[in-house]
C-alpha cells in the first residue's frame, strides 16, 4: 500500500514534467512557420506524420523499454528537435522531426496510462470513485498542459521583445534573441526529462490494465479498426485541421504581417489564444456529459471558428488587421 495521497504528488511531478517539455515544444512550434519558412513548416508536417504511422509499432517498444524508460526517451526526443532549431538546416530538422514523430507514438500512450494508474491508485486509498477520480486527474492534467502554452508564449515575447540588440532589429528580431530563446526552451525541455528519469515508478501493477501495458500490434490494429474509433476520424480530421491552421497560417498569415513581422507579437497574440484555451476549456469540463450537449458544442466550435475566419478574411480592411487578430485569437 503506497503512503496516503502519493499518487497525487506523483501527478504533481508528472504535470510539472510536461509543462517543462510543452512549454517549449508548443512555443517553438508555433514560431516554426514564421522563422523557419519551408523547412519548418515541413518539419511540423513530418512529425504528425511519423506519429500517425508509429502509433501501431509504439506499444510495443514501451513494452520492451518500461513505461518510464519510454516517457524519458519521447520526451528527449522533443529535446533534441528543439534544439534543432539552432542550426535550422533541412538535413538536421528533418531527421529530428522523424525522429520526435515517433517519440512522440511512444511518449502519449505511456503518459496517459500513468494518468490512469495514478487515478486507481488515489480511488483505493480514499474509496472515491474511480471514474470521479480519473475525471478530476485528467482535468489537471489537461489544465496543466494547456497552462504550459501560456508559459512558453510568455518566454517568447520576453526574450524576443527585450532581448533585441540596438541598431540589429530586422523583420524576425536579433539572431542573438532567437539563438537565446531556442536555448532557453531546450534547457526546460531537458529538465522535464531529468525530472521524468528521477520519478520513481511506484505503479507496475497497474501497467497491466492500463494503455503503456503489455498490448500487442493486432491489438493496436484493432482498437485503430473498430468502429468507434472509425466514427471519431472526422473530428481527428478537423481537429487536426484547426490545430495546424492555428500553428501555422494564423502565425505566418495574419499575426505575421499585421505586426510587420515581430515575433514577439505571435508569443503575445497565441499567449492570449492560449489562455482562451484554458479558461473555455474548464467551462466545457462543467457541461453535462450528454451525447447531445458535446454534440452541440463541437457544432457550435466549428461554426464559430469558420465564421472567425471568414470575418477577418473578407470583411476585415487591412488597416484593421491589427486589431482584428486579438480577436480571432480569442475565437
Amino acid at each position: 500500500m503506497f503512503e496516503m495521497h502519493q499518487s497525487t504528488k506523483d501527478l504533481a511531478s508528472l504535470c510539472s514534467a510536461i509543462c517543462l517539455v510543452f512549454l517549449a515544444y508548443n512555443a517553438v512550434q508555433n514560431l516554426e512557420s514564421s522563422a523557419r519558412e519551408g523547412v519548418g513548416t515541413i518539419a511540423i508536417g513530418v512529425i504528425y506524420v511519423v506519429a500517425i504511422f508509429s502509433t501501431a509499432l509504439a506499444p510495443k517498444l514501451a513494452t520492451t523499454l518500461g513505461r518510464k524508460l519510454s516517457m524519458v526517451f519521447g520526451s528527449l526526443c522533443y529535446v533534441l528537435f528543439i534544439a534543432s532549431n539552432l542550426h535550422p538546416v533541412w538535413g538536421v530538422m528533418i531527421p529530428a522531426a522523424v525522429l520526435l514523430g515517433f517519440g512522440a507514438a511512444i511518449l502519449w500512450p505511456v503518459m496517459l496510462s500513468y494518468i490512469q494508474s495514478y487515478a486507481t491508485s488515489h480511488s483505493e486509498l480514499t474509496s472515491k470513485d474511480p471514474d470521479d477520480c480519473l475525471n478530476l486527474f485528467s482535468s489537471v492534467f489537461w489544465g496543466s498542459f494547456q497552462g504550459s502554452q501560456l508559459l512558453g508564449n510568455l518566454l517568447t515575447y520576453l526574450i524576443i521583445h527585450f532581448g533585441h540588440e540596438d541598431g540589429n532589429k530586422d523583420k524576425h528580431g536579433s539572431k542573438r534573441s532567437e539563438t537565446v530563446l531556442i536555448t532557453v526552451f531546450a534547457i526546460c525541455a531537458l529538465l522535464g526529462s531529468a525530472l521524468l528519469f528521477s520519478s520513481p515508478d511506484r505503479y507496475r501493477e497497474y501497467s497491466k490494465t492500463s494503455s503503456g501495458g503489455s498490448i500487442s500490434f493486432w491489438q493496436t490494429m484493432e482498437v485503430l479498426r473498430s468502429l468507434r474509433n472509425l466514427l471519431l476520424v472526422p473530428l481527428y480530421f478537423y481537429n487536426g485541421l484547426e490545430q495546424s491552421f492555428a500553428w501555422c497560417d494564423f502565425t505566418k498569415s495574419m499575426i505575421g504581417p499585421a505586426y510587420g513581422g515581430d515575433l514577439s507579437k505571435i508569443g503575445l497574440i497565441m499567449m492570449l489564444y492560449s489562455g482562451t484555451n484554458v479558461l473555455v476549456g474548464l467551462i466545457a469540463s462543467r457541461l453535462p456529459s450528454r451525447r447531445m450537449v458535446t454534440a452541440s458544442a463541437i457544432v457550435f466550435a466549428i461554426c464559430l471558428q469558420g465564421l472567425g475566419v471568414i470575418w477577418f478574411r473578407f470583411i476585415v480592411p487591412e488597416a484593421g488587421h491589427q486589431r482584428a487578430v486579438p480577436a480571432l485569437a480569442l475565437i
